[in-house]
Parts: structure tokens; C-alpha cells; sequence
């Protein structure tokens, strides 16, 4: 009867280290960090379950970030699909809010319109067939030359003092996600995400 207890209390010990062991590997992995950063209040963007890891450098102290992932062809219009939703859903949002604060009336607007994450296609601030990859990304192993980039957005949540929830900012601003989905010349897939509070890079739209 001891021995059956002692089996009973070990396997329910092991169980549940394997448990804290998984939660913790999964709060410090990719995938949970890029959910809870790119889209931080809808947190729908997020790494496909099966990927290929090239490269992810994280820094805990900033909370910036560089990943490359290589993704399925499926994957990638999955992806590009989500981000054109909330890229339109930002846009209504901030219809809706800037028509609210107009009538000073902001406080009655819905939580999801007042905190949606900003989605920006950079594609309509930049010209397509002249964006410089180095100044997309600066680590020379995020873009290859001959990319055929087929979708480059950056994601802000969005921040008013003392307003929206998030407050966190970096350095008076907050921080930045920029996000390039590239083919390259063998039909394989990439998903390229930096983030940055902008004291490791300048930025694609600086001189």
C-alpha cells in the first residue's frame, strides 16, 4: 500500500514538472512572443505550429526582437490573409475613433475599436519596386537579394497617454513590428519579423 502511494505521489510530481517545464518553454519561445507582441490586443498574428527556426535573437531587457522563419506556401497567404483583416480593421477603427473624439465623445467607444493594434501595408508608403532589402532589415541574414517580397507590413499598438491600455512605451514611443513574407528564387517560403524600440536600428523610412 506504501509503495502503491509512493508511485501514485511520484508520477503526480513528475506530471506536473513536465507541465511547468512545458509552460515555461512555451512562454519563452518564439511562437509566444510574437503573439503577444505583433498583434498585442487581438494576438491573432502568430507563427504557423509547423515552421523551420532560422535565426531568433531576442532581447528580454527591451523586449526587441529579430526572427526568420521559413513557412509553407499555404502558410504564408494564411498569414498575409490575417494581416490584411486587421490592417482593414484598423483602418475602420480609426475612422470610428477619430469621428468619436470630433464629437468628444471617445469614452463611449468600444474597447476593440480604442486598443486595435495600428496595421500599416508598407507597401502603400513605400514604393514596391524600390525598396532597399538592407533597409527593411539590417542583419544580412534576414533578406536574400533576389526576394520576391510579397507582403511588408508594420504593426503599433496603439498608444494615447492616460487613454488606451497599453502605456508600455519605449523611449516616448512605442514600439515597432515590421513584417516581411518573401519568396526566394527556389519557391521556399520566409517570414521575417523585427521588432524594435529603435535603439538597435533607425528604421526603413530614415535617412
Amino acid at each position: 500500500m506504501k509503495n502503491k502511494k509512493k508511485i501514485i505521489i511520484c508520477t503526480v510530481a513528475a506530471v506536473l514538472l513536465l507541465i511547468t517545464a512545458s509552460v515555461f518553454i512555451y512562454i519563452n519561445s518564439p511562437r509566444y512572443i510574437i503573439k503577444n507582441t505583433v498583434m498585442w490586443y487581438e494576438k491573432e498574428f502568430t507563427l504557423p505550429l509547423f515552421c523551420q527556426k532560422i535565426k531568433f535573437k531576442y532581447n528580454k531587457q527591451n523586449g526587441n526582437y529579430t526572427g526568420k522563419f521559413q513557412i509553407s506556401e499555404r502558410d504564408a497567404y494564411r498569414l498575409w490573409d490575417k494581416l490584411d483583416a486587421a490592417n482593414r480593421r484598423a483602418s475602420l477603427a480609426q475612422n470610428a475613433m477619430m469621428r468619436a473624439f470630433k464629437r468628444d465623445a471617445h469614452e463611449a467607444l468600444k474597447e476593440e475599436i480604442m486598443n486595435a493594434t495600428v496595421v500599416i501595408n508598407a507597401f502603400h508608403i513605400v514604393n514596391r519596386d524600390n525598396i532597399k532589402l538592407e533597409k527593411i532589415y539590417p542583419e544580412d541574414w534576414m533578406a536574400e537579394e533576389d526576394a520576391e517580397i510579397c507582403a511588408y507590413y508594420r504593426t503599433i499598438p496603439r498608444y494615447m497617454e492616460r487613454v488606451t491600455l497599453f502605456q508600455d512605451v519605449l523611449r516616448g514611443r512605442p514600439p515597432e513590428c515590421y513584417i516581411v513574407i518573401y519568396k526566394n528564387k527556389h519557391d521556399k517560403y520566409y517570414l521575417c519579423i523585427k521588432r524594435t524600440d529603435f535603439s538597435d536600428w533607425d528604421g526603413p523610412y530614415r535617412k
